[in-house]
């Protein structure tokens, strides 16, 4: 049986080969068994998926089509090789758009700045840390319900590399982002490992180290309160925060700076927390990690409550903030920390109620021309 599978996968390949690499100029060279993105799916899943439908692990199909290129030691779906992406709208049935749109840089200008360091992590996208292949960080959440509607052939969705996530509004449920079986993160890509044949013989829907399959997880239901939330997040990624906040950068830039202060381990962190934590009557957990931890590198647990505070602390804007706020800061700027343009609805709002301002000065915030 084992010979058979690698006799086929060697005619499977000669075929590919031969296709790509000897076919005359002029001729059109398609994939001949491709199926296009499915609706939010992630790049890599796309990917994998691809390999799988021409019977390939998905190494070897990218070491045929792209041998120069490296694949598995960068995260792929926030850092692609912009050339792979051309290649595959030229081979496949998916246009440029559609390709570019399964990447994590779909939410650059949405939720993160463009940066110069393109490997530099950026705001919400959960970072993955690979080394040599493997993932030591839980950077990709998936939903058990969803993978088990999906039936056949499962995907893995573009929302759940998002620090954000928490819980499926389609599903009602709590997002996992570890395998409940061996603790071991989610690493689709690799469910071909050790294995002779010519791809694994599981859907990508199964924990690659221990087998287990993913759809069969416990399902924990979300509070109504988290999902909400998490509704209305998703929902101003699209639509913005509101009429007067269209771009939804404006807004996330804010949240992100509020998750961070929650999060850390100044005192004003911790007295902020224990006002939340009193008005809400939520469960405070243990904040006292070993060193600075980038929101992104937060344990699940640890995020889902740092986004109800932060989002808590939103609503009702500006009243509930400055309520909070006020006695409780020492100056305006620590309103303002790592906030390198802060929107003007936010800072307008820290310069009436935090700072000091002259006559002059105030006349500039109010048209949005102060510098604080």
């Amino acid at each position: 049986m084992i010979i058979y599978l690698l006799r086929k996968e060697k005619s499977i390949l000669n075929h590919i080969e031969l296709q790509f690499r000897h076919c005359p100029e002029g001729y059109l060279k398609y994939l001949p068994a491709v199926r296009p993105p499915k609706p939010g799916e992630l790049f890599s899943s796309w990917l994998v998926r691809t390999a799988h439908q021409h019977g390939l692990k998905i190494h070897s199909f990218t070491k045929i089509l792209w041998p120069e290129v490296e694949f598995w030691n960068r995260d792929i779906d926030f850092n692609p090789n912009f050339s792979v992406l051309k290649s595959l709208s030229e081979i496949t049935c998916a246009s440029i758009e559609q390709i570019l749109e399964t990447t994590l840089r779909s939410y650059q200008d949405i939720l993160y700045q463009a940066k110069t360091n393109s490997t530099s992590c950026a705001h919400w996208i959960l970072p993955m840390s690979k080394y040599h292949r493997f993932i030591h960080n839980k950077a990709i959440l998936f939903c058990p319900e969803c993978l088990s509607k999906d039936r056949e052939d499962p995907f893995f969705r573009k929302t759940w590399r998002l620090a954000f996530s928490t819980c499926c509004p389609e599903c009602n449920i709590q997002l996992l982002d570890q395998c409940p079986e061996c603790g071991k993160p989610i690493m689709f890509f690799r469910n071909e490992l050790g294995k002779k044949t010519s791809q694994s013989d599981r859907p990508i829907s199964f924990c690659y180290n221990c087998g287990f399959n993913l759809t069969t997880s416990e399902r924990i239901v979300a509070s109504a309160q988290e999902l909400s939330i998490q509704q209305r997040l998703y929902s101003i990624m699209k639509e913005g925060y509101c009429s007067n906040v269209i771009y939804p950068i404006l807004f996330f830039d804010v949240l992100h700076f509020l998750v961070k202060l929650l999060a850390g381990n100044l005192t004003l962190s911790q007295n902020i927390r224990d006002v939340i934590t009193e008005k809400t009557y939520c469960n405070l957990i243990d904040f006292s990690f070993e060193r600075r931890i980038r929101f992104e590198a937060l344990p699940l647990h640890v995020r889902r409550l740092v986004i109800t505070m932060a989002f808590w602390l939103l609503d009702d804007w500006p009243h509930r903030f400055i309520s909070v706020f006020t006695s409780r800061i020492k100056h305006g700027s620590e309103l303002l920390r790592d906030l390198k343009n802060p929107p003007y609805w936010y800072k307008k709002v820290v310069a009436d109620h935090f700072y000091q301002l002259t006559a002059s000065q105030r006349s500039k915030c109010e048209i949005g021309h102060i510098d604080l």
